[in-house]
């Protein structure tokens, strides 16, 4: 296969970790796999950082910096970063330069057979190639508290219609399957998952000759317990230094903590409340260390603390049992699912429990033994090689199970996204014109089953609302809409149809068509204003 992969959203240090998860993953994938072409999508902030390991692979920087005098509008500069960070292109393409984003012409200029896209975000939507997206978790559907209004709106943007759309879904824990599929109603089969891993050489001598090493370095105590996350407010930050607070006023116990990570502007907020209770002493906040250090920190680490609220997978509790670091974490999401019996679990919303944890893995080490023997066995569960071959079985499934989405019979010129090859259209349809001075009107004969109406039917053109009907019977129906008096601009346009609902055919019948239809396209055509119609698309017949 010739593989497309997007990387334009992957913005070095900013992401977490499923940065590290597409890097570590894209290496193993370019290492190991001699079978596939890829063809890997960046962008001028990150193409120097990603490597090519082997000739099978070529790179395509896809956004290039700013011409001179051009400029992000003021104002928008936090919301683009947060949106970038989240995967959000689309959101970013009215700043960005527009022809070095036309990644669907690039699809059919290298005849790629399918498309991947792991960091969220299915995107471009609507190819005519199967598409695999990954996706680590879906925490705006349960904590939605967490996001600002702008950030919500982006992942609703993203998400669900993401998930809809791609042939295949890779989650990376069994617990984030479930949500996608509880909470987009998914197929299970369409959802699979493939676990993440940790550091790759866990016998690096090195590694245990740098701990004494890294305390002199970074000013570390003797004993700390260790928390390497970005400060998102899941993490749950506060609240862990209130369970510091309340292990030396129960336990009479002191217990430094380092913190390593982004702050996301966080830390001054956070070090008050250290402050508050006495703790700011026992905080030591590092910022974003180097990835070779991360390993003698584990080491030197009393053990791992990890009170996070929502987790889709969580690499450090790998890293930690690989590095012999005794696990104290919260019983909650993929958690327990990925730490099996190797740690001991408190509850991440009670303060006292966190407590009582810290007490036990400092205080027994019978415990602490048993935990490390255990984590080691746990962690050869996971490694990068087999997220890499459960990766390509992804793909190859993907391969398998699509229903192209491209349409067969067209006028030249035209480009028209969102339809399948049988003409069922998706809710959300985009038809590309050329300059067109003589078209007046599009005109859609269609069909509308008995689970897609009364259907709502809106068609804009260049953005403007042109036309808006309500399909009040199912059968066969014949839409119509002015093209002449929302005409902006001669050099062509683009048309949207938008439907107000959908189905899924596994509702009518035992099926494995999982996709997500509105209604179906019989004919489309242009309607002149001194002559024939012109057919725009009609479905193939031969699928």
């Amino acid at each position: 296969m010739r593989i497309g992969v997007n990387l334009i959203p992957l913005r070095s240090g900013q992401m977490g970790g499923h940065e590290f998860y597409v890097r570590r993953l894209l290496k193993q994938l370019l290492m190991c796999d001699r079978r596939n072409q890829y063809f890997l999508f960046t962008a001028w902030w990150n193409d120097d950082s990603i490597d090519l390991p082997h000739g099978r692979s070529q790179k395509i920087m896809a956004v290039h910096k700013e011409e001179p005098g051009e400029t992000i509008p003021s104002g928008k500069n936090r919301w683009l970063a947060r949106c970038q960070r989240l995967g959000a292109l689309p959101l970013l393409r009215r700043w960005a330069a527009g022809p070095s984003l036309d990644l669907h012409a690039w699809v059919r200029r290298l005849g790629l057979d399918l498309w991947f896209c792991p960091m969220t975000n299915l995107d471009p939507r609507h190819l005519p190639i199967p598409t695999v997206v990954t996706i680590a978790d879906i925490q705006q559907e349960y904590y939605p508290e967490f996001f600002t209004r702008a950030e919500l709106q982006a992942r609703s943007l993203m998400y669900g219609p993401s998930c809809q759309e791609a042939t295949a879904i890779i989650a990376v824990s069994e617990f984030s399957k479930r949500c996608m599929v509880e909470k987009y109603s998914l197929m299970p089969e369409k959802v699979h998952c493939v676990y993440e891993a940790g550091v790759e050489r866990v016998d690096d001598p090195a590694s245990l000759l740098r701990v004494e090493e890294l305390r002199r370095t970074y000013h570390l105590p003797g004993r700390y317990a260790f928390y390497p996350a970005n400060m998102w407010p899941h993490k749950n930050h506060r609240l862990l230094l209130l369970a510091l607070y309340r292990l030396r006023q129960v336990y009479g116990m002191t217990l430094s903590l380092v913190l390593t990570g982004d702050d996301l502007g966080q830390w001054g907020e956070l070090e008050a409340v250290a402050r508050h209770f006495h703790l700011h002493e026992d905080i030591h906040y590092l910022g974003y260390v180097p990835a070779d250090d991360l390993p003698g920190l584990y080491r030197g680490a009393a053990l791992l603390l990890c009170p996070s609220l929502f987790e889709g997978f969580g690499i450090p509790l790998v890293e930690a049992m690989t590095l012999g670091c005794p696990i104290a974490a919260a019983n909650t999401t993929s958690i327990p699912e990925v730490v099996g019996d190797a740690a001991l679990l408190f509850d991440p919303r009670q303060p006292d429990s966190i407590a009582t944890a810290c007490f036990q893995l400092l205080t027994d080490d019978d415990l602490r033994q048993t935990l490390i023997a255990r984590g080691r066995e746990r962690a050869t569960h996971f490694s990068w090689e087999r997220a890499a071959d459960e990766t390509l079985r992804v793909f190859e499934w993907a391969q398998a199970q699509s229903v192209a989405a491209q349409p067969v019979s067209r006028a030249p010129g035209y480009r028209i996204e969102g339809v399948y090859r049988d003409g069922w259209a998706v809710r959300r349809v985009r038809l590309y014109l050329p300059d067109l001075p003589e078209m007046k009107a599009l005109k859609i004969e269609g069909y509308s089953n008995h689970l897609s109406y009364p259907l709502a039917l809106r068609m804009k053109v260049d953005g403007r609302l042109v036309q808006e009907v309500s399909i009040t019977n199912p059968g066969k129906f014949t839409f119509v809409g002015d093209l002449l008096r929302s005409r902006r601009a001669m050099s062509g346009m683009q048309v949207e149809l938008i439907a107000g609902k959908d189905f899924m055919p596994t509702a009518i019948e035992k099926t494995l068509d999982t996709r997500k239809l509105a209604y179906q396209i019989e004919k489309l055509s242009l309607i002149s204003a001194h002559g024939p119609e012109i057919r725009v698309y009609s479905p193939s017949r031969a699928s």
